[in-house]
């Protein structure tokens, strides 16, 4: 008490606020009897539905049928929240050089996406990495 009674009625006032906001932080939800909040259900984006092989194998770059060379494709997108690839890319080819990576590119538009949600409500910043593989003809 003998504290309390040495500062001015506006430092006291100014002490007495920060004790009160200090100890809300404290105890999140507290202040007006409510339950701590959850933290946010995330999930991540996903493939619901891959191209066919049919699909894959009409993408097959004219060179790699020419020599029946398989390879395989590492491609990164950018999911949106309507569930459509954007903003591909390819991160690994191999063989490089034979156009397996425009290839894998041009069929992101057929690849069917889960987007990104956060507490169920879809997201534009959801990113997905897959592999498309070239069988050989």
């Amino acid at each position: 008490m003998g504290s309390w009674r040495r500062c001015s009625v506006t430092a006291c006032l100014v002490l007495a606020a920060t004790s009160s906001s200090l100890a809300a932080q404290a105890a999140p939800g507290s202040e007006q009897g409510r339950p701590p909040t959850d933290p946010p259900r995330v999930t991540h984006p996903d493939i619901r539905k891959w191209p066919t092989p049919d699909q894959i194998s009409a993408a097959l770059p004219l060179q790699a049928r020419a020599v029946a060379t398989s390879g395989y494709v590492t491609v990164s997108c950018r999911v949106t929240a309507a569930g459509t690839a954007n903003e591909c890319r390819v991160n690994q080819e191999t063989p490089t050089g034979v156009g397996f990576g425009n290839a894998a590119l041009t069929i992101t538009s057929l690849f069917v996406l889960r987007p990104k949600t956060i507490d169920g409500i879809a997201q534009d910043d959801g990113y997905i990495t897959f592999v498309v593989v070239f069988p050989s003809r």
